[in-house]
């Protein structure tokens, strides 16, 4: 796979849709490509992220501890971006995520991220109204399970 690749890849992400092929062009050389064996952990839950994750190829299992053990939350394939949000602020891993079968990913990391915003002001206004709208539809989602759950008390 090449630059060329991973840039169309990139610009089927929705947080990353909003970015032209120039600035997709410089998060994607800038990006660190991993390729990461069957079974073996990318990031534990609660370390803090230097960046996002986008799966190139492969799987990822997101586990979460409960009650002392791990629990598989869900499973991400290619084409997803996993931490969005560490791109433009710090946070911690809200999950372990280990491979499923061989995967290649592409870390994007924060630092260079913030750099292509200051260099594209115009971006940042673009990102931070789908920030807007992503946390306006977690919240009204919230509110609706929040209603389920008073229905049934």
């Amino acid at each position: 796979m090449n630059l060329s690749d991973d840039i169309e890849r990139l610009k089927h992400v929705p947080f990353l849709r909003a970015l032209d092929d120039e600035v997709l062009r410089l998060i994607a050389f800038n990006g660190e490509r991993l390729t990461v064996p069957d079974g073996a952990t990318l990031f534990f839950e609660g370390e803090m992220a230097q960046g996002a994750l986008f799966l190139l190829d492969g799987a990822l299992s997101l586990q979460m501890l409960v009650k002392g053990e791990l629990r598989e939350r869900s499973v991400l394939r290619e084409g997803a971006l996993i931490d969005a949000y560490a791109l433009i602020s710090e946070m911690r891993r809200s999950a372990t995520a280990k491979s499923v079968g061989n995967v290649r990913a592409l870390l994007l990391d924060r630092k260079t991220f913030r750099k292509v915003l200051e260099n594209y002001p115009e971006l940042a206004e673009k990102i931070q109204d789908f920030l807007a709208k992503d946390i306006d539809r977690t919240v009204r989602s919230l509110n609706s399970v929040a209603a389920r759950l008073d229905f049934l008390d």
